[in-house]
């Protein structure tokens, strides 16, 4: 066998392909259990279109080896035909900081830790194969600035001290740890063992990169990636793991053909309890209202191939229903507005970001607010520490109406006006100091709304955010409520004041807000009240979508 690694080490690069690309199909239909990993994972994932492809890819990340590993590395570095992001790279160097390099199993992720030991010293964690023949191939292939690191506790000393010494590490964080050593977190909407060296590696204060290597096609190379997080790790231990399955799955949805699926990644290891689904009866309710609410179903795919016409119709698919199973969950846990404690919404519900309320002290507020399927459960949170006003729509059943605004209204002294009472009672009390908890992103027809881009789509939206922080002097501070996994609650983040606002004129400002919350609904896409018709009112001569 290692004079066979050793041979396919010396064909060109195009030649290694095709024969991994029949590789790919030759382990596909002759391994059942592999077959049916890569056929169930990639339909979790909504990614049904990326299946035939991932075959191929797959094989080729296995045949690719031999070149990367036993090459000089001179030669493997020239197979990098361009690298974005590499300025994040230079700019830890300025600073004088580590660099932990997040590289799930995507591309050729072999070159990834090579390409950058050709500059200075990398320590990648690293389990030794089985094969006994391969382990000497395997060392061979790392180079002299490439240092491994043992999967064990003296391994994880070993990235540490890297870390202390303000070198580079490396992991694969898309692997299956064991007992004791990971959490449960959602990974494509199902939960995931998920290792925690990631984010405990985090807090060492270095500079966390996402990177991967593009294959690309007929043997030309590879497209080198680097990436920050979106956002930093933030919350328990739990969450943080969550978050980075979050952005892993953001990375793996560039090129999901090329991420090898046929990983048992949904796997129980040995000694670890199986994951508790304390939140089963919620997502079945969401997918009983996914089938029977045939009107509203209808409305989300409208919405979602308004707003991602670029992501595969199964991928949307999936997609509205996964926001059908949360819209579900949050109707059912609104049973918290009416009768759970305040005691018992502090434990399920966190606050974060008060400081940035303190920073603003002494004037008017806007909490701009996007409809995120939480928000009513944040408002009730934000109503146990501070007294607000908010404007809310009649709900056409008067009972549920009712009890809506009952539950809203349970803590303090808020003050709730119905949007028949216009904005001038807002800002009396806004002045009298209680924030306006503000939703400003709904279609509510022609009256005081310009066309501006949602999701590069004109959308009717309100001008109020701007007309309001104009005529009060209000700063405008972002609430985002974010459900989590599992039934594990909710975190309310209040984030710091927007600078520069309002700005030249409204149509710009109502831009911003507009941008703001794309990049938000982005993050946890599922969460946003796609039900809704959005696009509803239209641009003179222009046809509604719905």
């Amino acid at each position: 066998m290692a004079f066979l690694f050793r041979l396919l080490a010396r064909l060109p690069l195009p030649l290694l392909h095709n024969i991994g690309a029949l590789a790919g199909w030759l382990v596909y239909l002759g391994s059942p259990t592999y077959r049916h990993h890569l056929r169930e994972n990639t339909a979790l994932a909504g990614l049904r279109s990326a299946r035939l492809a991932a075959i191929a890819e797959a094989g080729k990340s296995i045949i690719e080896l031999p070149k990367i590993w036993l090459r000089p590395q001179d030669e493997v570095i020239e197979r990098v035909v361009s690298v974005s992001g590499w300025e994040l790279v230079e700019a830890a160097w300025r600073e004088g900081r580590g660099i932990l390099f997040l590289t799930p199993h995507l591309g050729c992720f072999e070159i990834t830790a090579q390409y950058y030991a050709a500059q200075r010293p990398i320590t990648v964690l690293y389990r030794p194969p089985k094969q006994a023949w391969l382990r000497p191939l395997v060392a061979q292939g790392r180079g002299a600035n490439l240092r491994l690191a043992p999967a064990d506790f003296s391994g994880v000393r070993l990235l540490m001290r890297a870390l202390k010494q303000r070198e580079a590490v490396g992991i694969l964080p898309d692997q299956v740890p064991g007992q004791g050593e990971g959490v449960w977190a959602p990974f494509f909407d199902r939960p995931a063992y998920t290792m925690t060296l990631a984010v405990r590696l985090a807090e060492a204060g270095a500079t966390v990169l996402l990177a991967y290597a593009e294959r690309l096609a007929y043997g030309a190379g590879y497209r080198l990636h680097l990436s920050a997080l979106s956002a930093p790790l933030a919350g328990t231990l739990a969450e943080r793991a969550a978050q980075l399955n979050g952005e892993l799955e953001m990375l793996i949805r560039e090129r999901p053909e090329q991420y090898l699926w046929g990983y048992n990644r949904y796997k129980v290891p040995a000694g670890v309890p199986a994951p508790r689904g304390n939140d089963r009866e919620e997502r079945i309710f969401g997918r009983l209202l996914f089938a029977l609410a045939g009107e509203r179903r209808r409305v989300t795919l409208i919405n979602l191939c308004l707003c991602f016409p670029e992501m595969p119709e199964g991928e949307r698919y999936a997609l509205a229903r996964r926001h059908f199973e949360v819209f579900g969950r949050s109707f059912l846990e609104r049973g918290l507005l009416w009768w759970a404690s305040p005691a018992r919404l502090r434990r399920l519900v966190r606050l974060e970001g008060l400081a940035h309320l303190d920073a603003v002290a002494g004037r008017p507020v806007i909490l701009l607010v996007p409809h995120f399927v939480g928000l009513d459960i944040g408002g009730t949170r934000v109503m146990l520490e501070f007294d607000i006003v908010s404007i809310y729509a009649n709900q056409k059943n008067l009972l549920f109406n009712a009890a809506l605004l009952k539950g809203r209204s349970r803590f303090g002294g808020s003050t709730l006006l119905s949007r028949q009472e216009g904005t001038r009672k807002a800002i009396k009390a806004m002045r009298a100091g209680k924030p306006f908890y503000y939703l400003p992103d709904m279609d509510y027809g022609e009256r005081d709304t310009i066309f501006v881009p949602f999701f590069g789509v004109p959308a009717a939206t309100i001008t109020g955010l701007s007309r309001l922080a104009r005529i009060s002097g209000a700063a405008v501070l972002p609430v985002i409520t974010r459900m989590l996994p599992g039934g594990a609650g909710y975190v309310v983040e209040i984030g710091p004041p927007w600078g520069d606002f309002p700005g030249a004129t409204i149509e710009g400002d109502t831009r911003r807000m507009n941008a703001f919350i794309e990049d938000q609904v982005r993050r946890m896409p599922e969460q946003y009240f796609w039900l809704h018709k959005r696009f509803k009112t239209r641009p003179p001569g222009e046809k509604s979508p719905y």
